[in-house]
């Protein structure tokens, strides 16, 4: 069961990006439905979801705050495999991405991830 819900938000995923894409108000579209598929997949099939964010962390011309929020979730999924070192470097590019967007709520956010 959990290989096939695996199987069916990854591909897709994929699909999603194999569509021409003609603006970038759709590529947003895309990329925070990927977010969303990560979000489901962090605690029951982490590995799932780790591998979307990865997908998504090395497109170019994506905003900074789906970048932070991408990394916000791999560090959760990553946590909750208890890979605590890779949750940290997660966590901390997800606190570098919240600087850079200048978002007080998401900063805080990040502190208190690495604190926990």
């Amino acid at each position: 069961m959990k290989h096939s819900l695996r199987v069916i938000f990854i591909l897709s995923g994929l699909f999603i990006y194999t569509v021409p894409i003609k603006s970038q108000q759709f590529n947003g579209v895309a990329d925070s439905v990927l977010l969303k598929n990560a979000h489901q997949l962090k605690y029951s099939v982490p590995d799932s979801s780790i591998q979307i964010i990865d997908f998504i962390a090395v497109k170019k011309n994506i905003h900074d705050s789906i970048i932070h929020d991408a990394y916000e979730i791999g560090g959760d999924a990553y946590w909750h495999k208890g890979n605590f070192v890779k949750s940290i470097d997660y966590y901390s590019r997800a606190l570098v991405y919240a600087k850079k967007i200048d978002d007080v709520t998401k900063i805080s956010r990040g502190y208190s991830n690495l604190g926990y």
